[in-house]
């Protein structure tokens, strides 16, 4: 029972965190569109504003992204960072 009811929990966490690390990655689009490469800074700083005001850290919101595996290549690699994550929990 214990075992059933921490994978889930692990699943939850897991789901939770990926979709977190969509929203940073739209979040990152979306401020690409209006903003030129000119205002780079600009665009960091709104970023980060953002991921505070959500209550996250700016450390933790790229592990999230991160997760979500944009630049991760392979299943495999996806699959261990997922796995890597789950048993920090």
């Amino acid at each position: 029972m214990w075992v059933n009811q921490r994978t889930v929990c692990v699943e939850i966490k897991l789901r939770a965190s990926k979709r977190i690390g969509e929203l940073v990655a739209d979040l990152e689009k979306q401020l690409g569109k209006h903003l030129s490469k000119a205002h780079a800074d600009a665009r960091m700083r709104f970023k980060e504003e953002a991921i505070r005001k959500a209550g996250l850290s700016i450390r933790t919101a790229q592990e999230y992204q991160e997760l979500v595996g944009a630049e991760a290549g392979t299943k495999d690699e996806r699959a261990m960072k997922a796995a890597t994550f789950a048993m920090e929990l």
